[in-house]
């Protein structure tokens, strides 16, 4: 994104429930499990931009510049729920071997669905969300 855009929005702006920091996309893989206060936490994917937010920043290629930027943050899924609050530690409570970082795994839905190495490690992910998986099967037909 170009320069000034982020800054044109708080918090929020982009449908996001938690803001972090110190945790990026090249840090942190699929499957990761987190705790943050009490609650456990698992990384379920990248977060992929839809027209909904093109439409209410209008920026009609806010898609593709959100997957591109390396920026996308990502899901989370609740494993245990508990409290949590500003200022709380997260650590990385556990991690598969074969874990894909959540930028690959963005790469791989952006920009490289053809990188047999990263599919394969994406589609061997657990926990993988079906809308994604049917994504990246339907992309090798391409």
């Amino acid at each position: 994104m170009g320069p000034g855009v982020l800054e044109r929005f708080g918090y929020g702006a982009f449908g996001e429930n938690l803001t972090i920091e110190g945790l990026l996309e090249n840090e942190v893989c699929v499957g990761d499990e987190l705790t943050i206060g009490s609650a456990k936490l698992m990384v379920q994917s990248p977060r992929i931009a839809c027209f909904k937010l093109a439409t209410k920043l209008g920026i009609g290629d806010m898609p593709r510049r959100f997957g591109v930027s390396g920026r996308s943050g990502f899901y989370l899924r609740v494993v245990e729920e508990g409290a949590v609050k500003s200022g709380d530690e997260i650590v990385i409570a556990s991690r598969a071997d074969d874990a894909i970082s959540v930028a690959d795994f963005n790469r791989l839905l952006t920009t490289d669905p053809h990188e047999h190495k990263l599919l394969e490690a994406a589609l061997a992910t657990f926990d993988l969300p079906k809308d994604q998986r049917d994504y990246l099967v339907s992309t090798q037909g391409a």
